[in-house]
This record gives structure tokens, sequence and C-alpha cells, in this order.
């Protein structure tokens, strides 16, 4: 039931503007005011099977749209790969953490030592490269969201 609620919900916010007024209208009092059908009869004077008619129709007309257009599954697929992207760039966020924890302490030893070893200087260069790619993913990440 509440599954049915988003969904309609969803296809009201990518496809209400090609309903009907009284479509239109009967949709965002049922679904976003959370008014009863007898409610929504009293409202526009009319029958709660008219009421319930015009949700109806109106589901089946964004149905409709959704499955000739598509914009509600291309955004869920957007979402999804904003949701990995965001899952990538947190992992490389931990790893960069723990690479900068590992270059302190071969810091820190190499300083007690007096020597720069060649690990210090190869996991710096990972630490770069691993920021590049956490910044290109944010900026990918971004350009999705614009999308």
């Amino acid at each position: 039931m509440f599954q049915d609620i988003v969904e309609a919900s969803l296809l009201f916010d990518f496809y209400g503007q090609l309903l009907s007024e009284i479509q239109r209208q009967v949709m965002e009092l049922y679904y976003e005011e959370n008014l009863s059908l007898g409610e929504i009869a009293e409202e526009f004077n009319i029958s709660r099977q008219g009421v319930y008619d015009a949700l109806k129709t109106a589901q089946k007309s964004l149905e409709h749209y959704e499955e000739k257009l598509g914009r509600k599954r291309d955004f869920e697929r957007r979402q999804e790969i904003v949701n990995a992207m965001e899952r990538e760039v947190e992992e490389i966020v931990k790893l960069r953490k723990k690479l900068n924890e590992s270059l302190r302490k071969i810091s820190d030893f190499s300083e007690k030592a007096g020597v720069l070893s060649k690990s210090q200087i190869e996991m710096q260069k990972n630490i770069e490269q691993l920021s590049e790619i956490g910044k290109n993913m944010r900026d990918d990440l971004n350009k999705l969201i614009e999308y």
C-alpha cells in the first residue's frame, strides 16, 4: 500500500502537469493532502465514485506516460549511479585516510632514522592519485546530479 502511494506520487511529480485540471486537483488532494474520497467528493460536489474514477483514470494516464517516456525509470537509474558513486567516493576517502596514517607512521620512523624511504615517496604518489580519482568522481557525481 505504502509503495503504491510512493509510486503514484513519483509519477505525479514527473507527469502531473500532463493531467487534466480536475485529475491533477484530485490527485493532489488524495495523495498530497491525504483527503478521503468522501472529502474530495464534497469539495467538488461529485460522488465518491466520480472521485474514484478520476483517480483511477489519472493513475492509468500517469502509468501510460511513464511507459512511453520513462522519466521516472531514468531518474531511478541515475539515482542508482549516484548512490554507487557516493559509495565509491566514501571508500576512496577511507583508503586515503589509511594511506595518510601509514605515511605519517613511515614519516615518523624515517625522521627518527634520518632517512627518506622509497615506500614513503611511493605512498605519497598513491595518495595524490587517489585524491585525483576522488576529485574526478565528485565532478562526475555533480554532473549527474545537475543532469
